[in-house]
């Protein structure tokens, strides 16, 4: 289905087909699924993708779950950059020490779609935030 909608979304643009053999593949994952409080050790998503690194490329995602930005973490800003003959970003999730007890909690990221690129299979991954 999402080759479908890329298919639409390039001819809608004006983009030749062929051009799509050259669109990129982004998917994400947790590298280091799990943060601590108390020790601020960072929780890290990795953003990859295969084919098209001649160009640096904007990947946009959604953040949810059940921690709170800018209060249990760091705010995330909804976008990375893959700097051109790259293949893979890094997303730091910083806990945010609040003295609070606390259950764990998670940060959702999940890819949000582009003419830019593709979605792969791994569109989504989660960290969770201890507190000790």
């Amino acid at each position: 289905m999402r080759i479908l909608k890329t298919l639409a979304l390039a001819l809608l643009l004006g983009l030749p087909t062929y051009a799509l053999a050259q669109v990129p593949i982004v998917t994400v994952e947790a590298v280091d699924p799990a943060a601590v409080e108390a020790t601020k050790d960072p929780g890290t998503f990795a953003v990859n993708r295969t084919g098209g690194a001649d160009a640096a490329l904007t990947v946009t995602y959604s953040v949810g779950g059940t921690a709170t930005p800018g209060k249990d973490y760091t705010a995330l800003p909804g976008s990375v950059t893959i700097p051109a003959g790259d293949s893979t970003v890094l997303i730091k999730v910083i806990p945010v020490q609040d003295n609070v007890e606390e259950k764990t909690e998670t940060v959702v990221l999940t890819l949000n779609e582009s003419p830019l690129y593709r979605l792969g299979d791994e569109i989504s991954a989660v960290v969770t935030i201890r507190d000790k």
